[in-house]
């Protein structure tokens, strides 16, 4: 519906993106932020379920478009997302929240969430955005092994199934170039090596095409909200007086976590104890292959270090 409906306020308005990968964490960051006074957010709006606004687009699970490509119609949806001129009223609707017209008309700041967008972070940086865009990273294990239980959950009729094949061509034909990574994607043969292809080609390109990310570690998340929330409250010049009201959220799991542990440590080292010792070196051989072996190996925790600074081009 357009946003011209509610007779918005006038005002200025701040406007937080989080980019994530599917399973990564991105609900639960979501759930803090929006705890925020005066925060509308607005979930998932490449989800299928509004597919019917971007039809023109043809846009896939994970697209990807070159940075200098000059794509009016894609360009106009996101202009009209992102000034909420155009948008689902369901989108600002989901879970536990809705949305009043005087909550709409009186929001100080728009969050946008999305799991689609990391393919598409260049092209966007190079043609729209200009303010940092937050990119959550957690260990491609413990992606892997949540999207394979989020499959088995009747609850969420989860789309990570085992039987899809890695279809190269559905990807590639955007303008991403497959010859690089040829091999390393014909010779797929698990469903946890398809996986870890997805989130490691997710994860590259919006690391190493992307100039303006602050980059949030899950694992340092979990382990050290205060601060990790404290970064992302100076980036966008927040308040810090409700930093806490934000931190309060995070020990509540998110509303689209399974049954996992909610303990902190538990959570962290769930994929350890779920994933065989086949399936944890498939997953980290395919992103060794795809030069992220920097980032993550069998420890639980993220591998930062001076060189990682390189990536993150937010400074604090």
């Amino acid at each position: 519906m357009k946003a011209s409906a509610f007779l918005p306020v006038q005002k200025k308005r701040t406007n937080i993106i989080i980019s994530a990968y599917g399973r990564g964490g991105s609900t639960w960051l979501e759930a803090m932020l929006k705890a925020y006074p005066n925060v509308v957010s607005f979930y998932e709006p490449l989800s299928a379920a509004y597919q019917y606004m971007c039809k023109d687009l043809n846009f896939g699970q994970y697209h990807y478009l070159k940075p200098q490509e000059k794509k009016p119609k894609a360009i106009n949806f996101f202009k009209g997302l992102f000034s909420q001129k155009k948008f689902a009223f369901e989108m600002i609707n989901n879970f536990d929240r809705k949305v009043s017209l005087y909550q709409f008309r009186n929001r100080e700041v728009n969050l946008f969430k999305f799991i689609r967008l990391n393919t598409l972070l260049p092209w966007l940086e190079n043609n729209l955005i200009h303010s940092p865009t937050i990119l959550l990273l957690r260990h491609p294990c413990a992606v892997v092994n949540s999207q394979i239980n989020y499959a088995k959950n009747k609850t969420y009729n989860g789309s990570w199934t085992p039987n899809d094949k890695f279809e190269i061509d559905s990807f590639t034909q955007n303008g991403f170039d497959k010859k690089d990574f040829a091999e390393i994607l014909s010779n797929i043969s698990s469903n946890e090596e398809r996986l870890a292809a997805w989130w490691s080609i997710n994860t590259k390109i919006a690391l190493e095409q992307c100039k303006n990310t602050h980059v949030v570690f899950y694992e340092n998340l979990l382990e050290s909200p205060r601060g990790e929330l404290s970064k992302i409250f100076k980036i966008f010049n927040l308040d810090i007086q409700y930093l806490d009201q934000c931190l309060s959220k995070s020990q509540t799991p998110s509303p689209t976590s399974l049954n996992s542990p909610s303990e902190h440590n538990s959570r962290l080292e769930y994929w350890t104890h779920n994933l065989s010792q086949t399936q944890i070196t498939d997953i980290l051989s395919i992103v060794n292959r795809f030069g992220l072996g920097h980032l993550y190996n069998e420890s639980i925790s993220p591998l930062v270090d001076e060189s990682f600074r390189n990536y993150t081009s937010v400074q604090c």
